[in-house]
C-alpha cells in the first residue's frame, strides 16, 4: 500500500513539473514578445533573466 501510496505521488509531481515547464515557456514567450520580440536564437544575452526568473519568479525580474 505504502508502494502504491509513493508510485502515485511520484506520477502526480512528473505531471506538475510538466504543467510548471510549459507555463514558464509560455510566459517566456509572451515576454520575449512583450520586450521586443527577440528570437531565442539572437537573445542570448537575455538567458541570465531567464534563469532568474525560474529561480526567484517574476518579483525578481521586476527589481531591475
Amino acid at each position: 500500500m505504502l508502494h502504491d501510496l509513493l508510485a502515485f505521488l511520484a506520477e502526480r509531481m512528473l505531471e506538475m513539473n510538466k504543467q510548471k515547464q510549459q507555463e514558464i515557456k509560455g510566459f517566456l514567450d509572451w515576454l520575449e514578445d512583450e520586450v521586443g520580440g527577440q528570437t531565442r536564437a539572437s537573445s542570448r544575452e537575455d538567458r541570465p533573466d531567464r534563469q532568474t526568473y525560474r529561480q526567484s519568479g517574476l518579483r525578481a525580474l521586476r527589481a531591475d
